[in-house]
């Protein structure tokens, strides 16, 4: 007998844990102490967040976060509903506390003055204040000198190619590209696998800041930079041969780079062992980091593995700010298990990696080492960890991106639209240019 306050009951602690069976005493509502609730909400948010706020639920006597999750309205008939319907919340006056802002266009949102400082509250914060982060990771996510954005890790995406190739060049234009292209044999290809109809999806990542200023909202699509790049990607074919995947193609594939056959090798850090993979496996010597070919030569961009913004209505800042600072204390970042740290002595640290051989523990906990290897036209061959000289160009590299992955679902409809034209012959390069500025311009005036 339990009696009339106990009672049997089955439960999780956290997401994704087994049921547990457990004896819950009964407590009077007038004895629960009132919290402020606030409402955490992304079209996805994932178990390790799911699991904090329940942490926080816990330990916090003054908050308590609702998590509110649309992506179940996604379905066969619209795989988008769930984004378009907290889209609509945001934009119609329903912005939740604490926002995961991955897949939305947040450019929107912080023009409209949605968004908080969390650089004011960085600087504020007795803790974080004294921290040393990477400043050129805020600056890609700040915005008229406001940051923006919680940012806990990122990776960076570049292109990279043999020095030996292109010199120690750091940034370059499609002229440039197109010129060293001129002088290499005949049947090198500049990006690899890359098809007409895709090029501007890639290249928009890359370096679509270039002409969409998202601080001014100044778009500079009839710009001759834009130009270069619309006559480069009627070079490429539309569409794969039918013995593009015959049996030889993985070898070729895994053969390109060090055959000099293919000269821009897309990258992205999201580890320090992803270094020496590319550098010394798949390219084979030493690489430059020249990023793609853009006017501005800031061919290279950043991205966050999860992004938070606070609502700078929201009348729970406070408590909104000490959920969210938690990402970017010692706890977290010490622990971080995937991207790169922000905490700058964090990525100091775990770029030792990239010069040390790989290993395991085995049964004993003992450390055991073992080689990476690449295959090339069935050739094993061993990586070697990076050299000291190879680590300190790659972290000068990445402590200078300040470049953030650029995509607007709106805009890339707008350029794919109207390439159509250009790419058959029906239009000019300079007309159709006018035309995606002119669509463009209107956009973006009417979101800001």
């Amino acid at each position: 007998d339990l009696g009339e306050d106990k009672f049997f009951g089955a439960f999780t602690e956290n997401y994704d844990e087994d049921l547990k069976v457990g004896v819950f005493t009964y407590v009077k509502p007038e004895d629960i102490p009132d919290k402020e609730v606030m409402v955490l909400a992304g079209e996805y948010v994932n178990s390790d967040i799911k699991k904090r706020v329940v942490e926080f639920n816990r330990s916090s006597d003054q908050y308590r976060i609702v998590v509110k999750e649309y992506e179940y309205l996604n379905g066969y008939d619209d795989w988008q509903a769930g984004y378009t319907q907290l889209n609509n919340d945001i934009t119609t006056g329903h912005m939740p506390d604490i926002l995961l802002t991955n897949g939305l266009p947040v450019d929107n949102y912080a023009t409209k003055g949605l968004l908080a400082d969390i650089g004011k509250m960085i600087e504020e914060d007795e803790e974080l204040s004294s921290v040393e982060f990477m400043e050129n990771v805020f600056n890609a996510f700040s915005m008229d000198g406001k940051l923006l954005y919680v940012v806990p890790s990122f990776y960076i995406s570049t292109m990279v190619a043999k020095t030996s190739l292109v010199g120690d060049r750091t940034g370059w234009s499609m002229k440039d590209m197109r010129e060293l292209m001129a002088t290499l044999p005949e049947g090198t290809s500049a990006m690899g696998e890359i098809l007409q109809g895709d090029f501007f999806n890639v290249m928009m990542g890359y370096c679509g800041r270039d002409f969409i200023d998202v601080d001014s909202g100044k778009c500079e699509f009839d710009s001759q930079n834009f130009i270069d790049m619309m006559e480069y990607a009627k070079t490429l074919p539309k569409e794969m041969g039918d013995d593009t995947y015959d049996d030889g193609w993985w070898e070729n594939y895994q053969s390109q780079y060090r055959e000099n056959r293919t000269l821009l090798c897309q990258m992205n850090i999201s580890s320090m062992r992803n270094l020496p993979y590319t550098i010394n496996g798949r390219v084979g010597e030493d690489v430059s980091y020249i990023g793609f070919p853009t006017e501005t030569g800031r061919g290279s961009y950043i991205s966050a593995n999860m992004q938070f913004a606070l609502s700078a209505r929201s009348s729970h800042l406070d408590g909104a700010w000490s959920f969210v600072r938690y990402y970017l204390t010692d706890e977290y970042q010490s622990e971080l298990t995937y991207g790169l740290p922000i905490q700058k002595k964090y990525l100091t640290e775990v770029s030792k990696e990239a010069t040390q051989r790989p290993y395991y523990l085995d049964e004993n906990g003992n450390k055991q080492e073992y080689d990476d290897t690449y295959y090339m036209n069935g050739e094993e061959i061993i990586i070697k960890p990076l050299d000291q000289v190879q680590l300190d160009k790659a972290m000068d590299f990445i402590e200078t991106v300040d470049n953030s992955y650029y995509w607007n679902e709106d805009i890339m409809n707008i350029i794919n639209e109207e390439m159509d034209g250009f790419f058959t012959g029906q239009k000019s390069a300079q007309d159709v240019a006018k035309i995606i500025q002119s669509r463009a311009q209107i956009y973006v005036d009417e979101n800001r």
